[in-house]
């Protein structure tokens, strides 16, 4: 059983040697080659997308959005889960003129439903009905997702402004 264990380990480890170097190289390149594009890390160790590193094209304007497009932002209002300033990565669920409704845990784009909040709710003691409410998004907002059941996103902490999104993001791996 233990020796089952160690070649996981091992796999592993010789997974990561592999992978860092290229890691490092991308990052390179994208700092001295192409300023225009950058590398995004998932820095947690349960991440809110199921990838876990990202290339993004540095943009000052992203307009047009369109809906699960996947966007780098830094974090705004969302501490103690994320420090202020932290680079994420999310889908985007809603746009602007779009209508949110959270009731009874669940969340709804425009009566689509996309989620819910029962992890959240179970992970800081709260009811499932502590988020519900109603709204549409400002032409400033948009709602953002997490794919992961654990992600901390638009349905803890509402609409993000749409004017602070730093460009789209690919996953690399």
């Amino acid at each position: 059983m233990a020796d089952k264990k160690f070649r996981f380990d091992k796999r592993r480890l010789w997974r990561a040697a592999a992978v860092i170097p290229i890691v490092i190289a991308a990052k390179l390149i994208s700092l001295y080659v192409t300023p225009n594009y950058g590398l995004m890390l998932e820095r947690k160790i349960a991440g809110c997308l199921p990838w876990d590193v990202y290339w993004w094209k540095k943009q000052q304007a992203v307009l047009p959005l369109a809906r699960y497009d996947v966007i780098l932002f830094p974090s705004r209002g969302m501490e103690p889960v994320i420090e202020e300033g932290q680079p994420i990565g999310k889908m985007v669920a809603g746009l602007p003129g779009d209508r949110v409704r959270i009731e009874a845990g669940n969340v709804f784009i425009n009566d689509t439903f996309i989620g819910d909040v029962r992890y959240g709710a179970k992970k800081l003691g709260k009811p499932v009905s502590y988020w519900d409410k109603v709204y549409t998004l400002g032409k400033d907002e948009i709602f953002v997702y997490g794919s992961e059941e654990h992600s901390w996103d638009s349905r803890y902490w509402g609409s993000y402004p749409l004017h602070l999104v730093r460009g789209r993001i690919t996953a690399v791996f």
